[in-house]
């Protein structure tokens, strides 16, 4: 292995540490936040291993979680920016396309595209489950063992954050309204 592709690894696996901490925030914010950093970082991995589509999608992506956090946070609506940024999307992608693989990660940013320009944070780990096997499926074709193995943790961190705040804590708040208006 050479210097250069340890070096793409390492930055991956900062990139995988910063994606599982933002599955499990309960604020839109502080997902936008630490995905932005993470895919910051998986930008300069792929700029390493010479895979130009992953990086351009994941500068995009930066500016575009930034972007969106901060409408989210202010009330506005992000529909004129998911179109901007899905336009964005496809058309570097098609700058930057090196073989089909590519179409499966410019999907993916479509799709989280929409997922984050929504504050609801349930949408947004539902919807992140399919990106996640996409990018998966690339990085491995990219021999990126950080990506892959983040792929898979941000999977078991989706379902567990799913499981964990979807359906329990659904099911506690259900159980404390239906207690409270026994109660009343």
């Amino acid at each position: 292995m050479d210097t250069k592709f340890i070096i793409a690894q390492v930055f991956g696996y900062i990139g995988l540490v910063l994606t599982i901490a933002a599955y499990q925030c309960k604020k839109h914010k502080g997902v936008m936040l630490l995905k932005t950093s993470s895919e910051l970082f998986f930008a300069v991995q792929y700029f390493l291993l010479g895979t130009y589509t992953g990086m351009a999608m994941n500068f995009v992506s930066s500016a575009r979680n930034l972007t969106f956090s901060y409408l989210v946070e202010k009330g506005k609506s992000t529909r004129p920016f998911q179109i901007i940024f899905c336009v964005l999307f496809a058309v570097f992608g098609i700058i930057t396309w090196q073989n089909y693989l590519s179409l499966f990660i410019i999907l993916a940013k479509l799709l989280t595209t929409v997922a984050y320009g929504m504050k609801n944070t349930k949408f947004l780990r539902y919807a992140t489950v399919p990106t996640s096997i996409f990018w998966m499926i690339y990085n491995f074709s990219c021999r990126s063992s950080a990506g892959v193995i983040c792929e898979i943790l941000s999977l078991v961190s989706l379902i567990s954050a799913i499981i964990r705040i979807d359906i329990i804590g659904a099911k506690k708040e259900k159980g404390l309204s239906h207690q409270a208006k026994k109660n009343n």
